[in-house]
């Protein structure tokens, strides 16, 4: 019994032997629609993240001081605030007053210090 492997490379003569048409497929690619986005799909999933945050935000904290200080957006608020309040006359340092301004990056804070002054708030 002899074994005979699957050919991998080409022979000699497969270059000259003449190879079938390829089948056209432009009528088969232009019936070809791409599916609908699956809204309530993804009306779900953005309830069910949004549901959350505002429980948090009217039940558990309080409204009025949003993050005391210890959430990720009022962070990046109080950086860029107190950037702008203090100003980078004691060199390129961003102020929060607790060293975490050299863990996040510059731009934010940066950005919403220049938004801080265009607005005037």
């Amino acid at each position: 019994m002899k074994l005979r492997l699957p050919r991998i490379l080409a022979d000699e003569d497969e270059l000259d032997r003449e190879q079938p048409p390829a089948p056209s497929r432009v009528d088969e690619a232009a019936q070809v629609y791409p599916a609908a986005p699956p809204w309530p799909w993804l009306a779900s999933v953005a309830a069910a993240a949004l549901i959350p945050r505002l429980v948090y935000l009217f039940f558990v904290a309080d409204p009025e001081n949003a993050g005391d200080g210890f959430t990720d957006a009022y962070h990046h608020w109080q950086i860029a605030y107190l950037t702008k309040e203090i100003g980078l006359t004691h060199g390129p340092r961003l102020w929060d007053l607790r060293g975490w301004e050299y863990y996040w990056g510059l731009l934010h804070p940066a950005l919403m210090s220049a938004v801080f002054f265009l607005t005037g708030s």
